[in-house]
């Protein structure tokens, strides 16, 4: 999916997509829906996109205003910590992290972020630690094998001045 992207105020289907949508906002462009056929401006489209139910489309829709995402895998063990170093996924150092999802793929492991007793803020945190959980008894996890856990975040990068 290209980003910026909007939904179609009418029916909530993806209308459009691509860089030329900042154009389209700023000149009060006309836009028409490819579903319903429904014509509206980009700013009726970005603000139906904000509003959306659905997280994944509210952030598509924030990188109007400079927010951008990233998508990765790491390898979680049962019983097992990981470390997760932002910058080596493309996160600029010094970001502030707005969404940070963590997905298993895979039964029987969930990935838990570990901190101190000091719950790390989202401003200017390179790196992260997973646990891999198994709701299991100890020994069934033990002949648990690792899994991949797709890892989403939403970032913006921060001025050196701020």
């Amino acid at each position: 999916m290209t980003v910026p992207f909007v939904v179609c105020p009418n029916c909530g289907n993806g209308s459009d997509s691509g860089l030329e949508l900042i154009d389209d906002f700023l000149m009060g462009k006309s836009m028409r829906c490819r579903i319903c056929l429904f014509t509206f401006d980009a700013w009726m489209a970005y603000l139906a996109t904000i509003s959306h139910s659905h997280w994944f489309i509210r952030d598509m829709a924030s990188s109007f205003v400079g927010y951008k995402t990233k998508n990765f895998s790491v390898l979680l063990a049962p019983g097992g910590t990981t470390e997760v170093n932002f910058q080596e996924h493309g996160v600029p150092e010094g970001s502030r992290i707005i969404r940070l999802i963590y997905t298993p793929n895979g039964p029987g492991l969930h990935p838990i972020e570990l901190h101190s007793n000091e719950v790390p803020l989202r401003r200017g945190r390179g790196k992260f630690f997973l646990f891999g959980k198994s709701p299991y008894a100890p020994a069934d996890a033990l002949n648990q094998r690792p899994i991949k856990v797709s890892v989403y975040v939403v970032f913006t990068e921060i001025a050196a001045d701020e």
